[in-house]
């Protein structure tokens, strides 16, 4: 008999991917409004790619599984606090890239896997 295969643990890896596309996209527009835009802009397309790159439902290219998405989640996340503190910006940005590290680190801590 052929037994039922067990879904995968990351089948709903989708939400995540929706969140970190609005954090994404949220940051990019936030960026394009900034006095100092490079430093939101790059980290808004370090998380829009890191979305994209997963193997789930919304993904573009499909390179990485769900625990190599959830690592590069929780160091992107690590990365904005860092450059929070050693990166000469504007408060605004300064808040902008506090948000993101912490955003970025509940989403991939709490939804790294799907749920």
């Amino acid at each position: 008999m052929n037994s039922p295969e067990k879904a995968p643990k990351a089948r709903h890896l989708w939400i995540s991917q929706t969140l970190e596309y609005i954090i994404g996209f949220a940051l990019a527009s936030a960026a394009a409004q900034s006095s100092t835009p490079m430093v939101p802009a790059v980290f808004a397309g370090l998380v829009i790619l890191n979305a994209a790159s997963v193997k789930a439902p919304l993904s573009a290219f499909r390179l990485t599984n769900g625990r190599v998405h959830q690592i590069l989640g929780i160091g992107l996340a690590l990365l904005a606090m860092v450059a929070a503190v050693v990166i000469d910006v504007d408060v605004a940005t300064r808040a902008m890239l506090i948000g993101l590290a912490g955003t970025q680190g509940f989403v991939s801590v709490r939804f790294g896997h799907g749920i």
